[in-house]
């Protein structure tokens, strides 16, 4: 009875012993893609991860921070417990801008929680390297998307596709992306109370 013990004893640590390496494996795998996702980006500021966060604007984050480490908005509105800030580049209104849409929770303790972000800006990418000025066939290329209804400015069209993974782009007539929205994954872009854009 005493080898048996010893037996199973010995078999239950070999087995612990592979899965540790298993587990560090997987570990140091994990480690290794969030490096070369980093690698390919040369902001993380500016890293576009899909249904996530643009840069370090988060998806279902307490929109508090965001207006703390954006400073002041350059424009805006809020109604009906939702509201929209637009930050602009050198708080220029003709450059490139950053626009954050937040629903505030209601209840004992309501917060607003960051649903979209849009951003004209050029230097935000994902890791692939899409972004703004990127060729909608790159585009399909990456992402699987599906267009939604679009809009005129200025009498310029504009086409929205989407991507389930939490991803959309305002595709211009040329078919290239002039704006990148993220928003939550697994949902379709949903239009907004307010307007993301000026």
């Amino acid at each position: 009875m005493r080898k048996m013990s010893i037996f199973i004893s010995a078999a239950v640590l070999a087995i612990a012993g592979c899965s540790s390496e298993q587990d560090s494996s997987t570990h140091d795998s994990v480690i290794v893609s969030n490096v070369a996702i980093e690698n390919d980006t040369t902001n993380r500021e500016t890293l576009l991860l899909p249904g996530v966060s643009a840069g370090n604007i988060k998806i279902n984050e307490d929109a508090a921070p965001v207006y703390t480490n954006m400073g002041k908005p350059d424009a805006g509105d809020a109604a009906m417990q939702k509201a929209v800030a637009i930050w602009y580049k050198n708080h220029d209104p003709k450059s490139d801008a950053t626009a954050v849409f937040s629903v505030r929770d209601t209840g004992d303790n309501p917060v607003a929680r960051v649903k979209q972000i849009r951003t004209t800006s050029p230097e935000f990418k994902t890791g692939s390297g899409i972004g703004v000025n990127s060729a909608l066939a790159d585009i399909q290329e990456e992402y699987t998307v599906k267009k939604l209804a679009g809009y005129t400015d200025e009498k310029h069209k504009t086409e929205i596709y989407d991507s389930s993974s939490g991803i959309a782009f305002e595709i211009g007539t040329d078919l290239k992306c002039k704006a990148v929205l993220i928003h939550p994954a697994g949902e379709e872009l949903k239009a907004t109370y307010l307007p993301l854009r000026e």
